[in-house]
């Protein structure tokens, strides 16, 4: 087998070759020009606005579901709002690309109101991290674990990415640390042991400021046999004053059987 050349050993060479194929298949603007549907901004009120971070966090967004730094810029760009609710739903993705995205939020001067609606992991923890205030919904979940890549080369090369990643965990320990106020040690330890918080975990380590409390649905008065006899017998009172005579064949079928519905409902009350 032919030995590629230094060149081509890179992995930053394979991502530029899968850039210009896609490119040249798909066209650049069909692929980057169109706004996705799992990440748009839009205006809830007045100076109001809302961005959703639903997807992958990666540099290329070829593929459905994948949100890329450039995109929130572009989101971001020329926004004119005192308030910005940024909702995540994201298992992660690039590591560079979501401390682009937190860089991004924490430079915003209007306030940054985060809203975890499912899963924040991995590299999606940065952009949650970015928010001035983060609420968690009760059912989601909170992801940390070192970082992780894939690399071909000698032992040298090895070792130098290894390097890379431990300066790369590094920067994430200090992010962490700093919203949380925990110690470094526990903050190292619960990246090496990949750890999965819930909302009241995540909240009490103080990952999270707080959790979205459920809209409780209004409850329905309870049924009696009172009142379904009421119901069922409502549509027969109503055409008390109506003649026999007067009524089209189908309202009169329509009655009749409305009427045996209810002799039969109070026959069966009787019996009870």
């Amino acid at each position: 087998m032919k030995a590629l050349g230094p060149d081509r050993q890179d992995s930053r060479y394979w991502f530029a070759e899968a850039a210009k194929r896609a490119k040249r298949k798909f066209g650049t603007d069909e692929v980057f020009g169109e706004k996705p549907e799992w990440l748009n901004i839009s205006m809830l009120e007045d100076r109001v606005a809302e961005l959703r971070i639903y997807g992958q966090i990666t540099e290329f967004p070829w593929m459905d579901g994948e949100v890329s730094a450039t995109q929130i810029y572009e989101e971001l760009s020329g926004l004119e709002a005192d308030e910005i609710h940024v909702r995540i739903n994201s298992p992660g993705g690039s590591v560079f690309e979501g401390l682009a995205i937190y860089s991004l939020l924490r430079e915003q001067k209007a306030k940054v109101i985060g809203h975890i609606d499912g899963i924040v992991a991995s590299a999606a923890t940065f952009p949650a991290l970015g928010c001035d205030e983060l609420q968690m919904c009760e059912g989601g979940q909170f992801m940390i674990h070192k970082p992780y890549t894939l690399e071909v080369g000698n032992s040298d090369e090895m070792r130098r990415t290894a390097d890379i990643l431990d300066k790369i965990e590094s920067g994430m320990v200090a992010l962490y640390q700093r919203k949380t106020k925990a110690t470094k040690a526990e903050i190292r330890s619960m990246v090496t042991d990949e750890t999965w918080m819930t909302a009241a975990e995540a909240l009490e380590m103080g990952f999270v400021d707080s959790i979205a409390e459920a809209q409780e649905a209004e409850e329905e008065p309870a049924r009696t046999t009172e009142t379904v006899a009421q119901k069922i017998s409502e549509p027969v009172e109503a055409q008390k004053d109506f003649h026999v005579g007067e009524e089209p064949a189908r309202e009169k079928i329509a009655h009749g059987a409305k009427a045996r519905r209810l002799d039969l409902f109070e026959r069966q009350l009787t019996t009870n």
